[in-house]
């Protein structure tokens, strides 16, 4: 399927219209996901981990490259329903890759998915629930996303990164960050920046095992960001985000941009281009700081 058609079928999946679709099988999401990438004239390549094996999707790589940009996947189909988590992740709508593929700002691109998203067999090692529910946060699960960055680094010859998350991946990506001297800029849109407030604003069961990137600021600070959220995100709310920004002092506070009209599903996809564009370079954001 080519790409102007997964984007037309994906804005309506995002927004309900086809609710009553049967979910495709596991298989069917990764076939299509790889559709998507090869349309892009993107490779795919297994990134194996001591523990998880994660998929991943780019450019070619270039000896050239001196920033890679890194956009890493959302929790995916992690439940059924509110009591029952589903028996794979594999997102049905690959949100964050239809958002890479538009990606013309940055000149070397790749989309890293969540562990257990879009493999099988051998691939599927270490997969069981815990990981895609309580411990999707889990210092194990962010270990192996370490390594995942690590490696596409070395592959894509860079020296410097840019790291962007759509909702539990922008959790993902802002606990990375945290933990590299590499990162240049964060980018998150609709994250779960502060875990704690999130379950216990939602009244949900707390992420037991899981990280809170709210608890590592002080590795952050530094680090130029800018954090997306809808103003109608019944998701994670805008004050998911607000809670995260307070942790730090007010000259060096996160830049928090709430979009009137959008939900945790839409429009990021349709409008990430301009929002792109308006996600400000490293040195805009650092003399932001610095004001």
């Amino acid at each position: 399927m080519r790409f102007k058609q997964w984007f037309v079928v994906s804005c309506l999946l995002l927004s309900g219209c086809l609710s009553s679709v049967p979910i495709p099988t596991p298989e069917l999401r990764a076939s299509q996901a790889a559709q998507l990438a090869k349309s892009a004239g993107w490779k795919e390549q297994i990134i194996y981990t001591p523990l998880f094996s994660l998929k991943a999707f780019g450019s070619e790589a270039d000896s050239r490259t001196r920033i890679l940009t890194i956009y890493i996947e959302g929790d995916g189909l992690a439940w059924l329903s509110e009591n029952s988590p589903s028996s794979n992740p594999s997102p049905i709508i690959p949100t964050l890759l239809l958002m890479a593929i538009q990606d013309k700002k940055n000149k070397s691109v790749v989309y890293l998915a969540r562990p257990c998203q879009f493999v099988f067999k051998d691939a599927w090692r270490s997969c069981r629930h815990d990981y895609w529910t309580h411990l999707r946060f889990s210092p194990e699960v962010i270990d192996s996303m370490n390594q995942g960055v690590e490696h596409l680094k070395q592959y894509y010859h860079a020296q410097q990164i840019i790291l962007i998350g759509y909702s539990g991946g922008g959790t993902i990506a802002t606990l990375l960050s945290a933990r590299r001297t590499d990162v240049i800029q964060l980018i998150t849109v609709a994250a779960i920046l502060d875990t704690e407030h999130w379950v216990k604003q939602e009244n949900l069961t707390p992420l037991y095992g899981s990280l809170n990137p709210a608890d590592e600021w002080k590795n952050l600070v530094s680090i130029p960001q800018t954090h997306w959220v809808g103003g109608q995100d019944n998701v994670v709310s805008k004050d998911v985000a607000v809670a995260f920004a307070q942790r730090f002092p007010t000259p060096d506070k996160p830049q928090i941009k709430v979009v009137p009209g959008f939900s945790h599903t839409c429009c990021w996809v349709r409008d990430w281009t301009s929002l792109l564009s308006s996600s400000g370079t490293r040195q805009q954001t650092a003399n932001r700081l610095k004001e």
